[in-house]
């Protein structure tokens, strides 16, 4: 973007500056999808953007809906399977990302083009804009083009910023915001007294004897066991479920809509999934879990000690186990502690 363009376009540079400093200063993803729409459709002369995430899978491109805006009314983006399948196996969305650069389709039979930006990482394709127009200059594309990098580029930090260098899970800065978030949707639930009670589930994970792994083989050998293990977690839960790199060996996910009875059965096929694993070098390995249902009327703090206090005793009592703070409480094991669900967390 340079002096030129903004001239061609007839922006204020001060106006210019402003939205960029808008757009950088945003610190959610979702923010900072809806600020990049609503940036473009106030500088460039557009009637409609859609933004979607993007995926490159060995059957090709898969996209997911993130925001649909019209230039007079923020509509609702769902489209059906039909319309994805079709948009992910449209040649000229298929050409942009092979090319990497923005393509303009045909005009309709109102004039208005079609123009598709894909929105490329260092290594792969991220995101793709869909761009309906009348008005196809130069100025214009090169506007909306650098807008893209500077949401690329923030978009990233933001990325880096939740995220463990080593496995690409999230980290434990993210963990205590997240589960903030979630015990304040628990709250809000049984205060509203819903027929659909929240259930959720969080699960500390650690593994066995790990620093045996780095006395014995080196710390490479034993980063490449936190990757791969990180990529078994990824394989293994849902894409909604929260996989944390809690600190060390240790893991934490966070398992949504599920109660404690399917939490445990879906631990327990994770738990053997890690042993039957053939990890390079390091050869065999195993997990320890301790889980527990998390309560609306818990605290952050007691939800952790409580599955800390799970994992403690499958240590304790042979490793690659994996046991529920309610199962510990029903047998003894553990002595639970009552809480009041009328205090007020927030």
């Amino acid at each position: 973007m340079n002096e030129s363009t903004a001239s061609v376009l007839e922006i204020d540079g001060q106006h210019l500056l402003e939205s960029v400093i808008r757009l950088t200063e945003k610190r959610d993803q979702g923010a900072l999808e809806q600020c990049l729409i609503d940036t473009l459709l106030e500088l460039v002369s557009v009637d409609e953007i859609h933004l979607y995430a993007a995926e490159t899978t060995i059957d090709g491109l898969s996209l997911k809906p993130l925001v649909q805006t019209s230039a007079t009314l923020l509509i609702a983006f769902d489209p059906s399977e039909d319309a994805m399948r079709s948009l992910e196996q449209d040649p000229e969305v298929v050409r942009a990302v092979d090319l990497q650069t923005y393509v303009t389709c045909d005009p309709d039979a109102t004039g208005r083009h079609r123009v598709i930006y894909p929105i490329r990482s260092s290594q792969e394709t991220i995101g793709i804009l869909v761009v309906f127009t009348h008005n196809t200059s130069p100025a214009h594309h090169e506007l909306t083009s650098a807008f893209i990098r500077i949401y690329r580029n923030h978009m990233q930090l933001l990325h880096d910023n939740k995220h463990d260098i080593l496995t690409g899970l999230l980290n434990r800065k993210e963990f205590d915001a997240e589960i903030m978030e979630l015990m304040a949707a628990c709250y809000g639930d049984s205060r509203r007294g819903s027929d659909m009670d929240f259930k959720a589930c969080l699960a500390i994970m650690d593994i066995d004897h790990f620093k045996l792994v780095n006395d014995n083989h080196g710390h490479l050998y034993g980063d490449e066991v936190l990757l791969l293990f990180a990529q078994l977690a990824e394989q293994t839960f849902r894409s909604d479920d929260l996989c944390f790199r809690f600190g060390g060996e240790e893991f934490i996910v966070v398992l949504k809509r599920i109660d404690i009875k399917l939490a445990m059965h879906v631990l327990e096929r994770f738990r053997a999934m890690v042993e039957d694993f053939a990890f390079p070098q390091a050869g065999r390995i195993t997990v320890s879990i301790g889980v527990v249902e998390i309560l609306s009327q818990e605290l952050p703090t007691s939800i952790i000690e409580q599955a800390d206090q799970a994992l403690y005793y499958a240590k304790r009592n042979g490793r690659n186990q994996v046991w529920s703070y309610e199962k510990l409480v029903e047998i003894g094991a553990v002595t639970g502690v009552e809480h009041s669900s009328s205090v007020e967390l927030f």
